[in-house]
């Protein structure tokens, strides 16, 4: 009986003495955001803020807000895809005929 009881007390004494350690253990610094997710993140912004400003403006300011939420779309779009193509070089000009359907 004294041998399981020591060997309970021992137990709940190396468990709260992990808890202690755990504690007191300093955190690690947080690791720093990939800057193409930092600069997603600046543009999903700066495109919710414009968006909310086209949806509060009326009549002509409207249009105006419109025309700045289409603006910046197509300049991160651009951002995205450098020369117009996903993989980032153009791959030039379908030739002519290139994907229309046969009879």
């Amino acid at each position: 009986m004294f041998r399981v009881t020591s060997l309970a007390a021992t137990l709940a004494l190396a468990c709260a003495g992990a808890a202690i350690a755990l504690a007191q253990e300093p955190k690690a610094p947080a690791r720093p955001m990939h800057p193409r997710m930092e600069q997603m993140r600046e543009n999903q912004k700066k495109l919710d803020d414009l968006v909310a400003k086209m949806n509060a403006a009326k009549g002509e300011a409207k249009v105006d807000a419109i025309a700045a939420v289409v603006t910046e779309l197509v300049a991160q779009r651009r951002m995205m895809m450098p020369m117009g193509h996903p993989m980032g070089g153009g791959m030039g000009r379908m030739p002519e005929g290139a994907g229309k359907a046969t009879e």
